[in-house]
């Protein structure tokens, strides 16, 4: 049987792998709590894993839904899969919105053309979509470097626990980690 260190150090290479390449755990399932109470479920990627402080960063626009979400219950659940290893993460944190003009712009720089052009549309997504509305083609506020940062958001997820599913042998095996304090609990569970 796998040890505590050695399953906390598979999670954390994978984590890290996903943010440093593209590997199946690189598109996560993020969950928040809607307005009403309602789950909420959508796709993000995952932009970097922190392993000294089991944080994962994710970015997103900064008038959309999720961002409201978040600020009213920062408590959110993540689900990766890796079809390839038959593995399932899931992850429950706390999100934390980064303030601070130095790391939003850090965050900003490491990100690719293709998406710093998702900011450059005023409209925020999941929003209708005005019939007189560009993306942004003639846009003036698509050059305009200051909008189109305010629309940037990047979020902390402080991982508190995490399970691991490894579905590829015979007998499935699961792992429940745990902050503690400073540290990791560990427990063997049912899968």
């Amino acid at each position: 049987m796998m040890s505590f260190e050695q399953i906390r150090d598979l999670v954390w290479q994978s984590l890290h792998e996903a943010t440093t390449r593209r590997t199946p755990f690189t598109l996560g399932h993020l969950a928040t709590a809607g307005l009403s109470g309602e789950p909420r479920v959508r796709a993000v990627i995952l932009r970097e894993f922190d392993a000294d402080s089991a944080r994962l960063l994710i970015v997103t626009h900064a008038g959309s839904h999720k961002m409201v979400e978040i600020g009213r219950e920062p408590r959110v659940a993540m689900t990766l899969y890796d079809d390839t290893r038959s593995v399932q993460l899931r992850l429950e944190g706390v999100a934390e919105t980064v303030h601070d003009p130095t790391e939003r712009q850090r965050v900003w720089q490491s990100l690719g053309d293709q998406t710093h052009d998702l900011y450059r549309s005023p409209l925020v997504p999941g929003t209708p979509v005005p019939e007189d509305a560009t993306q942004s083609a003639g846009n003036p506020e698509a050059d305009d470097e200051t909008a189109v940062l305010a629309r940037f958001a990047a979020i902390w997820i402080r991982v508190e626990s995490l399970d691991w599913l490894d579905l590829s042998v015979p007998d499935h095996l699961r792992w429940r980690l745990v902050r503690d304090g400073g540290g990791w609990s560990w427990l063997r569970v049912v899968p």
